[in-house]
């Protein structure tokens, strides 16, 4: 039995998985990852995910581009 991740449509069996409290499945191996580890992903819905995930996204690009030094 395995399930799609809702993020980024992998295949994913039932160790990999992390369950949303809205039913949804994200891998935990590739969209999981790309979070903070304090986000609790158990009681939060799908769009919370995405949106915690364009925020860390943003926030590491915003950090590229004013602390890591350019050569």
């Amino acid at each position: 039995m395995a399930n799609q991740c809702a993020i980024c449509g992998a295949d994913i069996n039932l160790i990999q998985t992390q369950k949303l409290s809205d039913g949804n499945c994200i891998c935990r191996k590739n969209c999981r990852k790309k979070g903070f580890k304090v986000f609790d992903y158990v009681h939060s819905n799908l769009p919370s995910v995405k949106a915690h995930l364009a925020q860390v996204e943003r926030g590491t690009k915003l950090w590229e581009h004013y602390f890591v030094p350019r050569e």
